[in-house]
């Protein structure tokens, strides 16, 4: 009953991040933001979760939210460059340029 639970919830993980890179790639942003926002309790320290949902909340003008979605992201896999090209935008959204050009340079 456990390993059913576990996979269960394991399938679900991968269908939300399915769903939330399908909406990126379509540009539907705001919709990517809505469904990562409302499953964010659940889904925080998934490090693709949290590269969808920072992603996806600094096109939709939620810089601060990217960062820390962004930073918990690259704490887990600090190889990501494209979650350091968001996080370096989302600081210059901030306007954090020390910050932003940190990230530019690793």
């Amino acid at each position: 009953m456990l390993v059913t639970s576990f996979i269960s919830v394991v399938l679900m993980a991968n269908i939300l991040i399915d769903q939330l890179h399908t909406l990126m790639n379509a540009q539907d942003f705001e919709r990517a933001y809505a469904v990562a926002l409302s499953q964010s309790e659940n889904h925080q320290g998934d490090a693709a979760f949290d590269f969808y949902f920072g992603w996806a909340a600094l096109e939709t003008g939620h810089p601060d939210q990217a960062v820390i979605a962004l930073e918990r992201t690259l704490m887990i896999n600090p190889d990501q460059p494209r979650a350091r090209l968001e996080l370096a935008r989302a600081y210059s959204q901030l306007h954090q340029w020390d910050l932003a050009e940190e990230q530019l340079a690793l």
